[in-house]
């Protein structure tokens, strides 16, 4: 019977540790990113609501059972009369608890590292500012993205649709709203801007997101998608799949396969000192693009130049790169112009 009650005890610290790290998890996420996670993908809140719940319910399961566990594993309590229960009901109970035990602890201890990396770089004050709505810019926050549409009315004050538009992924674990003050000038310039809210922070595992922009949107008549690093490759892997994107922007990003569209514009801007999409993987990247790739070089940036979140890269981002990485955007939107 030792045996028994040393299994109820194991499994108690370990759901005991468990159950705090769940705890402790999404209490960080509170105080360190909370408002990127509530502005963020709604699975990303769920996730971290649940994780908390969980480790709660853990915490308390683990300290009843360490408390009370050895007196119900020996008694019945379920008849009028307790009565002491026998070495195989207490062998039969400690192999159901066990069996129901491991599997939980793994589902358990999968939310706890989803819910951990799904809590994004949080967005500065800086890209903050580029949120909200002026007179030239009007800010639409839906669920699983956000725009930054230009507001634009002609001599009768009638409103003038946007008609080229730019669907962006953000950067893997980098909150959506990071890219408002890099993004907001296109919008200035009149281009309907999307950017979206993906699920755990990985635009990788909703790739066909920006179908969801682009079909709300017919008033635009042509597109382009992009994205910032591990974004830009979900981009990359879009295009193919819709005909009417005529436009790819990649910053400090490759696709993982060769683009079949051939008359596809794209842009590609990187850094010269970044040590993730070095200039070298760019480069050996080349055949994957269509030969009309244009390729920017910014001396000196590194990864994070195209977006404003913490833990900021090496400095404030230079204006100088930054003006240039929007006049080329804005350049290739321009080039998918449609005939009037």
């Amino acid at each position: 019977m030792g045996a028994r009650i040393k299994s109820r005890i194991v499994i108690a610290c370990v759901w005991l540790l468990l159950g705090a790290a769940m705890v402790v998890v999404p209490v960080l996420i509170a105080l360190n990113s909370l408002r990127a996670t509530l502005a963020g993908h709604p699975v990303n809140l769920v996730l971290t609501v649940l994780c908390l719940a969980v480790g709660v319910i853990g915490v308390l399961w683990a300290v009843a059972s360490l408390i009370l566990g050895e007196r119900y594993d020996q008694y019945d309590r379920s008849e009028r009369r307790p009565r002491r229960r026998t070495p195989e009901e207490v062998r039969r109970r400690s192999k159901r608890r066990i069996g129901l035990a491991v599997p939980a602890m793994i589902i358990s201890l999968l939310l706890l590292v989803a819910t951990g990396y799904a809590s994004p770089r949080a967005a500065t004050e800086q890209a903050l500012a580029g949120l909200g709505s002026d007179s030239t810019v009007r800010l639409v926050d839906k669920l699983t993205w956000y725009e930054l549409v230009p507001d634009r009315r002609d001599k009768a004050d009638n409103p003038i649709d946007p008609v080229i538009g730019l669907v962006f992924y953000p950067g893997g674990r980098v909150d959506a709203q990071a890219y408002a003050a890099m993004l907001r000038p296109l919008a200035d310039a009149g281009y309907l801007v999307a950017v979206l809210k993906v699920p755990l922070s990985l635009a990788m595992i909703d790739i066909d997101h920006a179908r969801s922009v682009i079909n709300v949107h017919p008033e635009v008549q042509a597109w382009a998608v992009g994205g910032h690093s591990v974004g830009g490759v979900a981009a990359a892997g879009y295009v193919d799949t819709d005909e009417r994107v005529d436009g790819l922007v990649l910053y400090a990003s490759y696709p993982a396969a060769k683009i079949k569209t051939a008359d596809l514009a794209v842009l590609s801007v990187y850094g010269s000192a970044d040590e993730q999409a070095t200039p070298t993987r760019v480069e050996s990247a080349r055949p994957l693009l269509p030969e009309q790739t244009k390729y920017v070089e910014l001396p000196g940036a590194d990864h994070d130049i195209f977006g404003d979140y913490t833990p900021p890269g090496d400095g404030e981002p230079d204006p100088k790169l930054r003006k240039t990485i929007v006049e080329e955007t804005i350049a290739l939107l321009e080039s998918i112009k449609p005939a009037p």
